[in-house]
């Protein structure tokens, strides 16, 4: 079983490389210096790095591959508040306390039904990450429990353009 991603371990980095900020903003454990096509974190990477490189926000830097670009926190937490996330690596103040089985039962069941909520009212209007977001804040819910939640609430409300890819705004 992998090692839990522990984000404390990322937090005195900064200025953050572009490619470890991608897999991090996911909630996935940097591999190497770079990110591939075939990675989950590729769609962020590229987004992310377009936003850097058009508002020229590298870091010292710059003459660097682009995957191995560093770029300030400050200014990769702009570029979540723009996009209406909240990435965990970058709001370590926001994380949730560690918690028993008990409680995380608890959390993703309340997390479902607020979920439901918003389904039975219809389409989506952010990205699920955007929804991930909120639900961690406001329940403490784990990536995971979140994913089970959702997947729970789609079957729940049949709405299946909840589970759709693509833009929701």
């Amino acid at each position: 079983m992998p090692k839990e991603l522990d984000f404390a371990e990322w937090d005195p980095l900064d200025p953050i490389k572009l490619a470890h900020a991608a897999h991090l903003w996911l909630e996935f454990r940097p591999q190497g210096n770079q990110v591939t096509g075939d990675s989950p974190a590729y769609p962020v990477f590229q987004r992310l790095k377009q936003v850097v490189h058009k508002l020229n926000l590298l870091g010292p830097d710059a003459g660097y591959p682009k995957g191995y670009s560093h770029v300030p926190r400050a200014d990769l937490k702009i570029i979540a508040e723009n996009w209406g996330e909240q990435p965990a690596f970058l709001y370590p103040e926001e994380r949730p306390p560690a918690m028993s089985l008990d409680h995380t039962v608890q959390a993703e069941t309340k997390c479902r039904k607020w979920l439901v909520e918003f389904m039975k009212n219809g389409d989506p209007e952010k990205s699920k990450s955007g929804y991930r977001a909120k639900a961690v804040a406001k329940f403490g819910v784990g990536k995971r429990a979140f994913g089970r939640a959702w997947a729970n609430a789609v079957a729940e409300t049949g709405n299946t353009n909840w589970s759709k890819p693509g833009s929701k705004s």
